[in-house]
């Protein structure tokens, strides 16, 4: 009875700020929240990819059933219902470069989650380029001095490049040496540049080796 005549004489905020205030000495979480409204949790989010070449993507995860995640993509906001298992799905187009993604959980009587951390996904569909500037395809050695030869090339920054399934060191400006050792006769390589979104780009030369 106490406690219902202080809520007429003080009113419900402060009340809830002092239960609040109280339990935050205590060191226990608060049992009354703005407007005597808990907030909702946010949503968990899937993974999502740091950089991709597909132009659409799926936006999955998990929260409370029943209740409404909203989620921001590139500034836009779009609400998608929980289903009864507590899981969401939502599609997105992917724009050039840098995309953002976050969300957060909408509850009842208006209050919402905190939001997730922000998401970027980088969309990319365009190969690398890729050029082999020695040995040239045809291109014939001979004697034991030549039996081991440097394939030197360029491509991008940030992009790995192997050699007949062996990897390259691909320097800062993008350029790679790599030493292989040559068999009587004809000797094929097939050289594959492939980005973080996952475009790749493919030669193949041969060259033919005699002691």
């Amino acid at each position: 009875m106490a406690f219902i005549g202080l809520m007429f004489v003080f009113g419900v905020p402060a009340i809830s700020a002092f239960l609040n205030f109280a339990t935050g000495l205590s060191g226990k979480t608060p049992i009354v929240s703005e407007g005597l409204a808990t907030r909702p949790s946010p949503p968990h989010l899937e993974a999502i990819p740091d950089y991709t070449n597909e132009k659409k993507i799926k936006i999955s995860g998990s929260a409370n059933s029943g209740s409404t995640v909203e989620i921001n993509f590139n500034g836009s906001k779009k609400e998608t219902l929980v289903s009864a298992q507590g899981t969401f799905t939502a599609s997105y187009e992917l724009k050039k470069g840098p995309n953002t993604i976050e969300a957060k959980t909408l509850g009842s009587g208006g209050t919402e989650s905190v939001s997730t951390r922000e998401h970027t996904i980088v969309f990319d569909d365009t190969a690398p380029e890729l050029t082999i500037i020695t040995p040239s395809d045809g291109d014939s050695f001979y004697g034991y001095t030549n039996e081991q030869i440097a394939i030197e090339g360029q491509t991008e920054t940030e992009v790995s490049v192997s050699i007949n399934g062996r990897y390259a060191i691909v320097d800062n400006s993008g350029k790679f040496n790599f030493r292989v050792s040559l068999g009587e006769g004809e000797n094929n390589f097939s050289v594959v540049a492939k980005d973080k979104a996952g475009n790749e780009t493919k030669t193949e030369f041969k060259i033919t080796f005699s002691k």
